[in-house]
């Protein structure tokens, strides 16, 4: 019973965590929200090309640039102490190879990870922008290649697969378009190899907002954010059946108790035309899936936001 507890009162002190699509920016309203006046810039790759979408809340009162190259770079005291004073963390710039080298070299933690937790305990909000987005969830997309080591089964091979975040958004997977391997096929296939209850992929300039005090998110940007529910699917062997998605936008919310509140109630969805639907299918056919979708009739207060889907994968797929 106390760890529970212990859990509920960690989260209830705990700042949002805010996941930004490919080419998003955040209006003032939400950086005001997240103190965005007082953030600290983490930035990655190349420091000409780093792009912070929170402009909106005024200039970052810090900024460190950090050399994914370098040996240990996760561990400098110095940055670690900024960050654990931080109102606002960010985490922006490169590309996905550099935060997981950053946050979890390896599997496991570094100070830098450390202090981007404790922070975020202390009631830091914490956005991750772009490739780095993924990396403050419990689960990121990255190439197996990029992984040192032997596959741990040698005859499912796949491409890329499902490692650690940072864990602030929990018992999730996340990819994003903006990873240049990011790929809704690939996701869904490592979720269902995982057996992970959600998968949620940003497709485009779409904003996921997490409140782990109110274990609840709600989307903003001008893109989508697909979420997968595979908690209710049944699994026989290759197939999943009657598991759900559905196609997140600006004012949409999620609920780990009451599910998907579409902003304006109902909204239909052409199954056979719909481009991020059209996208999914091409997605899962590269990965060896195929895809049936129908009405779910298992739709709530929250209206026809769920969509019933069956999956089907090839055993060679990766």
């Amino acid at each position: 019973m106390l760890a529970p507890l212990l859990l509920a009162l960690v989260q209830a002190r705990s700042g949002l965590v805010v996941l930004v699509g490919e080419g998003a920016t955040i209006d003032a309203a939400t950086c005001a929200e997240i103190g965005a006046d007082h953030r600290l810039l983490l930035c990655a790759g190349d420091p000409a090309k780093v792009v912070d979408p929170l402009v909106a809340g005024g200039p970052p009162e810090g900024r460190v640039d950090l050399d994914a190259s370098r040996e240990h770079v996760g561990d400098d005291r110095e940055t670690t102490e900024r960050i654990r004073s931080a109102r606002c963390i960010v985490l922006a710039g490169g590309e996905y190879l550099d935060w997981l080298h950053l946050v979890t070299p390896g599997g496991t933690t570094t100070r830098l990870s450390d202090s981007i937790r404790a922070a975020h305990r202390g009631g830091a909000s914490v956005v991750g922008v772009g490739a780095a987005a993924p990396f403050l969830a419990k689960w990121a997309m990255v190439e197996r290649s990029a992984i040192p080591g032997p596959e741990r089964n040698p005859r499912r091979h796949r491409e890329d697969v499902a490692v650690e975040g940072l864990g602030l958004v929990p018992e999730i997977l996340f990819d994003t378009s903006a990873r240049k391997r990011g790929d809704p096929g690939r996701m869904l296939r490592s979720a269902c190899d995982g057996r992970f209850m959600r998968a949620v992929y940003l497709d485009g300039p779409a904003i996921w907002i997490d409140d782990p005090a109110r274990r609840s998110a709600r989307v903003a940007g001008s893109g989508r954010a697909i979420l997968f529910d595979l908690g209710a699917a049944r699994r026989l062997r290759a197939t999943w059946q009657a598991a759900r998605l559905s196609l997140l936008v600006s004012g949409d919310r999620w609920s780990q108790h009451e599910g998907v509140a579409c902003a304006e109630g109902e909204r239909d969805v052409r199954l056979d035309s719909d481009p991020s639907l059209d996208l999914l299918r091409r997605s899962l056919a590269r990965a060896s899936g195929r895809l049936t979708l129908r009405a779910d009739d298992r739709n709530g207060p929250g209206g026809s936001c769920w969509i019933a889907f069956d999956l089907e994968w090839e055993p060679s797929g990766s």
